[in-house]
């Protein structure tokens, strides 16, 4: 078996990897990048867009046999066994740059009370540190990543910094759902996004191509690839197609290597003086639950038993409505517009908040399914989509979800994928909390329609929002949690973890911001101890 040597190993080159590679390779650190997927063009998975038939946001994107994924087009795929109440439903990519390469740019901060939820409502996991810690690197992470919103948004996140940029324009629909809305009870506010309103940080400026959701065709919304090219130009070394398939420890119980699969088969041992563990809060703890050995018999970093365990995630609904009257959806970026009225509240006591988003995309699939379900001809179905396409609005709603740790990520020693690693098992259920929220807010989404005049109000399914989190949970109590308050293991001295599975709670907002400013947390507390 072959090996090579370095200072850190970066596990993962998603959004905190990216970071995390980055700042440990600019501040002369030996990195190594060891990522399961391919690495791939944006001129590539554009071209494949247009290629395939499928509709979902990761057809473009390379399913390889050494880094499998679930493939949302397929009924009969099983790369995730799902045996809860609840199917739990993952589409996390893997390749070199992570999911930000799909994705709608939201990049919102939590609000103070999501970090204490359980001193201000008694329920729930208070995080290890207050929002006021953190409010500085979700500055930094604002800047890294150039997020547009406007200043006087009210997002009641307090800040000590200005938006890196101003807010992308906004859409017809958006501007006109907006006036009305806000003069009724609601507070809908342009969402801040990682997409430039202007050239920044060599990146062109949005062009609303309406194309973010599968890949920014101009790279004027930021993906994690950005930080990989960034940690490459001071001395980063990026392996892609190498599966990290198991951990080892030495005798003082830290990690001393990697084990790496490659395409051909072969073996590859990567020794280290740092581990940084950024797959996704799926993948990081079934890497962790099969690294078992006669030392850890339970697997990597799991004396407290509490690895894959508290999976949390954004569960929402899907819903439709026609205006009376054109509005025009499919302009510009696909959301740009939420209202943010109902995230927080004593009712979190006994049930979720929700974020409302209004969902800036064309419906012209949907409609033309229902047509042929109307068995129209022709010229039928022209009129229809002439007249519908141009009223038909989407809405999602998000709710956060409490830590059970029932809702577990498990490996199936018994069974394999086609990359030969232990297949995941995920127990999932959502319980009144979150059904009651879910509830709420589709309650307040036809109540909205109502005061647009619209009609045909439709539930168009609930699902979970692919926002993985809680899984190798932080806190400083080393039997009830994975890892510190800077997302070091408190088992292995030199391993640390990144992204949302450190997440105590997941608030009712997107979580790639507080991934970036938690990455910025731990690239840090990484140089600390390496200059100590």
């Amino acid at each position: 078996m072959q090996t090579i040597e370095t200072h850190a190993v970066i596990i993962g080159s998603g959004v905190a990897g990216a970071i995390i590679a980055y700042k440990l390779s600019q501040s002369g650190v030996k990195t190594i990048i060891l990522e399961a997927g391919p690495r791939f063009t944006r001129e590539d998975v554009f071209e494949r867009q247009q290629e395939t038939w499928k509709l979902d946001s990761s057809a473009p994107y390379p399913n390889t046999k050494l880094a499998p994924r679930t493939d949302p087009s397929d009924p009969s795929e099983d790369y995730i066994g799902n045996v809860g109440g609840t199917p739990y439903q993952a589409d996390h990519l893997r390749g070199v740059g992570g999911t930000t390469w799909h994705w709608a740019a939201a990049c919102h901060r939590f609000l103070p009370q999501d970090m204490a939820i359980n001193s201000n409502y008694g329920v729930g996991i208070d995080w290890p540190f207050s929002y006021s810690e953190i409010e500085p690197d979700y500055a930094t992470a604002e800047k890294e990543l150039g997020v547009s919103c406007e200043d006087n948004a009210d997002w009641d996140s307090p800040r000590s910094t200005p938006y890196p940029m101003s807010a992308v324009a906004a859409s017809y629909a958006d501007l006109t759902v907006s006036k009305v809305l806000n003069g009724n009870g609601y507070n809908l506010q342009p969402k801040p996004v990682a997409r430039n309103s202007r050239p920044y940080d060599n990146r062109p400026q949005c062009h609303g191509h309406h194309n973010c959701t599968n890949v920014c065709p101009i790279g004027a919304q930021y993906s994690g690839d950005v930080h990989i090219n960034k940690a490459e130009e001071y001395g980063a070394q990026v392996l892609a197609d190498a599966l990290v398939i198991r951990l080892e420890t030495d005798r003082h119980n830290r990690i001393k290597k990697a084990i790496v699969k490659r395409p051909d088969g072969s073996l590859l041992s990567v020794k280290a003086n740092i581990f940084v563990l950024a797959a996704n809060g799926i993948e990081s703890p079934r890497l962790l639950l099969s690294s078992t050995s006669e030392t850890h018999p339970n697997g990597i970093a799991n004396s407290s038993g509490m690895v894959g365990k508290r999976l949390m995630d954004h569960y929402g609904s899907k819903i439709s409505f026609d205006m009376p009257y054109p509005v025009f959806p499919g302009r510009g970026p696909v959301t740009a517009y939420a209202d943010i009225s109902k995230r927080d509240g004593d009712f979190r006591k006994k049930r979720s908040g929700y974020l409302i988003s209004f969902i800036n995309q064309d419906t012209v699939n949907n409609l033309t399914l229902e047509a042929l379900q109307h068995s129209l001809d022709p010229v039928e179905i022209d009129t229809y989509l002439s007249d519908l396409a141009l009223r038909r609005l989407r809405v999602e709603t998000s709710t956060e979800q409490l830590p059970d740790v029932s809702n577990k990520v498990n490996v199936d020693f018994n069974k394999r994928d086609s990359s030969g690693m232990p297949k995941i098992s995920i127990h999932y259920n959502v319980d009144s909390y979150v059904t009651d929220g879910v509830e709420a807010s589709y309650n307040d989404v036809a109540r909205m329609a109502k005061i647009l005049g619209a009609t045909n109000i439709k539930l168009l399914g609930t699902y979970t929002h692919l926002h993985s989190s809680g899984t190798l949970m932080m806190g400083h109590d080393n039997k009830r949690f994975v890892a510190d308050d800077v997302g070091r293991s408190h088992d292995h001295p030199n391993l640390f973890i990144a992204g949302s599975a450190l997440f105590p709670s997941v608030a009712t907002t997107t979580p790639t911001l507080t991934i970036s400013a938690m990455a910025l947390r731990t690239a840090r507390s990484i140089l600390t101890q390496i200059n100590k």
